[in-house]
């Protein structure tokens, strides 16, 4: 697991998941559940699986804009650790606290 981001008691890691998930997706943690969230384009975007309900009302806000800020850079580190190399940190949504 590779740690992308930390914000608002979230945390977005990817996975080295070879061969389980074919499209690309992140890890959304906090103390309550966990969820995953796709970062592709088109029809895969917003696919999930899981809870919601983990989430505050600002959680989900934040992650939002999130996925909207960061989506390139959220898919590079996707493929990133799917060709064995170390995702790079990014940065949180504007407006997120730590």
């Amino acid at each position: 697991m590779t740690t992308l981001s930390r914000f608002q008691g979230m945390i977005i890691s990817v996975f080295n998941e070879r061969g389980q998930h074919h499209l690309p997706h992140i890890h959304v943690r906090n103390y309550d559940g966990r969820s995953l969230l796709s970062i592709g384009v088109g029809e895969a975007r917003g696919w999930s699986i899981g809870d919601w309900s983990h989430l505050d009302g600002k959680q989900w806000k934040l992650l939002k804009s999130y996925l909207e800020e960061r989506s390139g850079e959220l898919e590079q580190a996707w493929f990133d650790i799917r060709s064995g190399r170390v995702p790079r940190p990014i940065e949180p949504p504007s407006g997120a606290s730590s």
